[in-house]
């Protein structure tokens, strides 16, 4: 675990003083990144069951994973200009707010028009995390150890999902919708609240050992061969991916 020492027991030297803060955002965004995967855990594999509960057919099933999906495209890249601009405490609490009120909606009525207008206001709020974490950890944490740092960040992921599926699935079975509902909208406040409290004095800039770039820089980088080949190939993982886990 060399990169967790290189942020945890840096002493001394002219980044002394922000390696507490390093150290900070890491904790806050790994756990609110654990209660967002706890949310999705609990509550994505019943989303089919809901609907189907509902009378709802194989393609309802699939337009609500679809506009989910493509809330996800069109909301990724906006929530990550909004960081570069204005922070991530703010953002993030209001995504997590949002999605905190969209489990309230599932509580309100039970029409399909309405549970696709709130997977899609689900789908823009719940991909915040994805820009704005990864890019906190990038821009605060020291080089060597960044690596280290953002594998913790995929498996806090994994693991606040792991085990998710049979709480989730007692709730329904004994207490119902409502139940699976209500949870996860107190787990999406609560994540928010953390967000805010937990990020609201950090600074937006880079490390000093990280390239400072113009925007002219960024969007020429953005427009690179690499970059558009990872793109095109995750694009058609999540494709793949997506397809399945749906039904």
């Amino acid at each position: 675990m060399a990169g967790w020492r290189a942020i945890h027991f840096r002493r001394g030297g002219p980044r002394s003083a922000g390696t507490a803060a390093a150290r900070r955002v890491v904790i806050v965004v790994l756990a609110t990144t654990a209660l967002s995967a706890l949310v999705s855990g609990l509550f994505q594999p019943f989303l089919p069951l809901y609907i189907a509960s509902l009378g709802g057919s194989a393609t309802d099933i699939g337009l609500a994973g679809a506009v989910t999906g493509l809330a996800y495209l069109l909301a990724e890249g906006v929530w990550g200009l909004i960081f570069d601009r204005v922070g991530a405490a703010r953002p993030l609490a209001i995504s997590k707010f949002v999605t905190a009120a969209v489990f309230v909606g599932y509580l309100a009525r039970t029409d399909l028009w309405w549970i696709y207008l709130l997977q899609f206001l689900r789908g823009v709020s719940e991909v915040a995390m994805a820009p704005i974490g990864r890019a906190l950890l990038a821009k605060h944490v020291p080089r060597e150890g960044r690596g280290t740092v953002m594998g913790m960040y995929f498996t806090t992921q994994t693991l606040a999902r792991s085990g998710t599926g049979i709480i989730g699935g007692g709730l329904v079975d004994t207490l119902g919708f409502r139940a699976l509902f209500s949870i996860c909208a107190i787990s999406s406040l609560a994540s928010g609240l953390l967000a805010f409290f937990g990020l609201r004095h950090t600074v937006n800039e880079v490390l000093a050992d990280a390239p400072r770039s113009t925007s002219l820089t960024v969007w020429r980088v953005g427009l690179g061969r690499e970059f558009v080949l990872l793109s095109i190939l995750a694009d058609f993982g999540f494709w793949a991916q997506s397809g399945w886990t749906t039904f």
